[in-house]
């Protein structure tokens, strides 16, 4: 679409030419590529996942009107230096059915390499200007391959392949390096046969593959100037592959405390997080996913009762707040969530019965859409909440949750029951600790999402 590289005066000027021009104002890809790539509007980057024309449009004049702001012309020009490099942090590492397969042996076959300038691990690296292989993957290619996908990302003019799954006949699929949901390209191919690779010193920058009839797919990912290389096709089937890659894989064992972004800031070390009751994902660890936690209770040797939970609600929960009294600070009042309070909202309450009675269970239900596409928040196609609260005659529901605070008294703040698709857990302090707080990734629009506990150990 020629329209997507111009200006927008321009084509709004040719509507004054010819009728034939004003259906490009009615696309909504014309409307589209101004927030994207190089657009007018790229730096507007929360605009890239609207869906309606209508919004783009109102959102292409909204901006116009504080263009040469001086906080917009900030902006503009941080998004410049971080734009080249954005791709890479969408960067998702994913685990394949069969990550090492015993590869068959290599006694009578023929190894065919292709890569970038390769420093191993003791070798210093010239002006940047190179690779340095981090994984090694391998894969045994014993049934035939269907579809081939390969994930490329952009870092400033040049495109560089992250990643590549294969899928089997017998509907196995093996993953290679690093997925990037943003950017990728499918190939039906019937067999493997060698790929061609466009390579540069820092390492592959495109790929067509080839299959056992002899057809070449085009290019993922964009050749540019580097050098194209057939030295990885051949007529004969491929039986087996390695693949090196670049980037480490994320690291396994690290604490939600080392690695997660925390608001309002990183919970001292004397609270235990209860990590495996958290109902999130392990994307937590690394992408852009903040985490809130609140504690309801007060630290050292000084006392505190819990006397009041209060969920405020419309649609969706937008916080929870925890009501004590004791300590120094007399009453205290302790928010779980800073999600804006909709108009219309309504409270629930549970009254804790005094001293002594405390949260002992948080019973959750999360109900899983895979099909859900929303930038702002990926992780809500691992669960997303959906609370429906019942105290005495009050009852209400928003989106993805049912959740159940139980007391050691057997009195509870409840959330409906659960459908058999939904998969219960049982949330619960460790032995010796009780629990005294709260954890939770937040979306803007479906309100609290993941959940864990926070614990304090019994004095």
């Amino acid at each position: 679409m020629i329209a997507a590289y111009l200006p927008t005066s321009d084509v709004l000027s040719l509507r004054l030419c010819s009728n034939t021009f004003v259906s490009l104002t009615q696309s909504i890809n014309f409307w589209k590529s101004r927030f994207h790539g190089d657009g007018e509007r790229s730096y507007f980057y929360e605009a890239k996942d609207i869906q309606s024309l209508h919004k783009l449009i109102w959102t292409y004049k909204s901006t116009k009107k504080v263009h040469n702001a001086l906080s917009v012309r900030y902006r503009r020009r941080v998004w410049q230096l971080v734009s080249l490099i954005a791709d890479l942090m969408t960067l998702d590492h994913t685990i394949s059915m069969n990550p090492s397969p015993v590869l068959p042996s290599t006694k009578d076959l023929e190894w065919l390499h292709v890569s970038g300038d390769i420093f191993t691990n003791g070798e210093p690296m010239r002006s940047s200007i190179g690779c340095r292989p981090f994984i090694t993957y391998q894969i045994n290619n014993s049934c035939d391959f269907l579809q081939v996908t390969v994930f490329t990302c952009t870092t400033g003019p040049v495109d560089y392949v992250r990643g590549m799954r294969f899928e089997s006949s017998d509907g196995s699929w093996y993953m290679v390096g690093y997925c990037n949901l943003g950017s990728f390209t499918t190939f039906d191919v019937n067999g493997l046969s060698g790929f061609i690779v466009a390579v540069e010193p820092r390492g592959v920058h495109a790929i067509k593959v080839c299959d056992r009839d002899g057809v070449q797919s085009s290019w993922a990912g964009r050749p540019g100037r580097a050098l194209v290389t057939e030295r990885l096709l051949r007529q004969q089937q491929v039986l087996a592959m390695k693949v090196e890659v670049d980037r480490e894989e994320p690291k396994r064992g690290q604490t939600l405390r080392q690695t997660a972004l925390w608001f309002p800031s990183v919970p001292p070390g004397n609270l235990c997080l209860n990590q495996s009751s958290f109902t999130g994902h392990q994307e937590q660890y690394s992408a852009y996913e903040p985490l809130f936690w609140s504690k309801f209770t007060t630290s050292g040797n000084e006392s505190c009762d819990l006397r009041r939970i209060a969920i405020t609600y419309s649609w969706r929960i937008s916080s929870i707040e925890f009501h004590s009294i004791g300590g120094s600070s007399g009453v205290s009042t302790s928010r779980l969530g800073s999600c804006k309070d909709p108009q219309n909202s309504s409270v629930a309450i549970l009254d804790i019965d005094g001293a002594g009675e405390r949260i002992q269970t948080l019973e959750a239900t999360t109900h899983k859409y895979h099909d859900i596409n929303d930038h702002e928040y990926r992780m809500l196609k691992y669960g997303v909440n959906e609370w429906l609260i019942e105290l005495t005659s009050c009852a209400f529901a928003t989106l993805r949750y049912a959740t159940k605070f139980i007391t050691n008294r057997a009195r509870y703040l409840r959330v409906r029951n659960a459908e058999s698709t939904d998969t219960k857990r049982i949330l619960e302090a460790k032995a010796g600790s009780t629990i005294a707080g709260f954890f939770a990734s937040q979306h803007p629009e479906y309100g609290l999402t993941s959940l864990g506990l926070i614990s304090e150990c019994f004095r």
